[in-house]
C-alpha cells in the first residue's frame, strides 16, 4: 500500500459504506484512496514509506551485586 502526504483534508471510502477522514499529515492508504487523493483532488502527494526509528538499546543495568557466599559450617 503507498503512503501519502496529505496537504489538506480529504473523505475517502474504500468500500463505499464506511468514510474514513484524512487528516493532515502522513499516511497508509489502498491504491485507490492515492489515486483518487493525487490525481483528482489534488489534496496530497506520494511518497516513500517513512523510515521506522531505529529500536532504542535497552539501558544497561548495573551488575546485581551478589550477597557474599557464606561459609559451610561443620554442624557445631
Amino acid at each position: 500500500m503507498p503512503f501519502i502526504k496529505v496537504n489538506k483534508q480529504f473523505k475517502h471510502s474504500d468500500d463505499g459504506n464506511a468514510v474514513n477522514t484524512y487528516e493532515v499529515g502522513e499516511h497508509e492508504v489502498s491504491d485507490r484512496c492515492a489515486e483518487v487523493a493525487i490525481d483528482q483532488l489534488e489534496v496530497a502527494e506520494l511518497i516513500d514509506a517513512p523510515e521506522e526509528p531505529e529500536p532504542k538499546a535497552p539501558a544497561k543495568k548495573a551488575p546485581a551485586k551478589k550477597a557474599p557466599a557464606k561459609k559451610p559450617t561443620n554442624g557445631q
